[in-house]
């Protein structure tokens, strides 16, 4: 009998200590995503000076609005919850057929904005599109992605499957694009 009073007592107190913890842990992970989500704001507002500033340059999106709305909802879906590498070059493979120039960058991620993404097995986590790249493509590659000449003749390049062998990790897969596109990395 007084072994199952202090058997109650201590499964109590720790029910008591784990929802102590639990709230706690609740209220500075609220506390710093607010904090986060005020830089994040900000960023969004630089994309339009950022679009108007290349619109200067002479250098304008490619696509409608409409286009990177739907190449969000392929990225959002692609990458909430269990995320698997084909679900990572989707994801590549969109941004690749989508940015063509600098513009057409800064409006995919302007059209992101900040979206709640679903982690794998519980709730969800608020990324912009470079944080959401950042955090999730991270598989490895067994295929070896280079830029090749698609069109010797014309000197146009593409991107293409050039063998099995691999191994980089797939955002390192889209730096390279970016990088040889933009010539920015991420």
């Amino acid at each position: 009998m007084v072994m199952e009073k202090n058997n109650k007592k201590t499964i109590i107190n720790v029910a008591l200590i784990g929802g102590v913890l639990f709230i706690a842990y609740k209220l500075f992970d609220k506390f710093f995503s607010k904090q986060n989500t005020k830089k994040e704001e900000e960023t969004l507002k630089g994309y339009d000076k950022d679009l108007l500033d290349l619109k200067a340059q002479g250098i304008l999106p490619t696509f409608s609005d409409s286009k990177y709305n739907d190449d969000v909802n392929v990225i959002k879906t692609q990458l909430s919850g269990i995320d698997t590498y084909n679900s990572e070059l989707k994801v590549i493979l969109t941004i690749i057929n989508s940015v063509k120039n600098m513009a057409d960058w800064v409006k995919l991620k302007k059209a992101f904005g900040i979206q709640d993404i679903s982690d794998a097995f519980y709730g969800s986590t608020k990324y912009t599109l470079v944080q959401l790249l950042q955090d999730q493509l991270d598989n490895h590659v067994p295929l070896n992605f280079s830029l090749v000449e698609d069109n010797p003749i014309a000197g146009t390049k593409a991107w293409r499957y050039t063998s099995i062998l691999g191994g980089d990790l797939t955002l390192n897969v889209l730096n390279k694009f970016l990088q040889s596109r933009l010539k920015i990395t991420i």
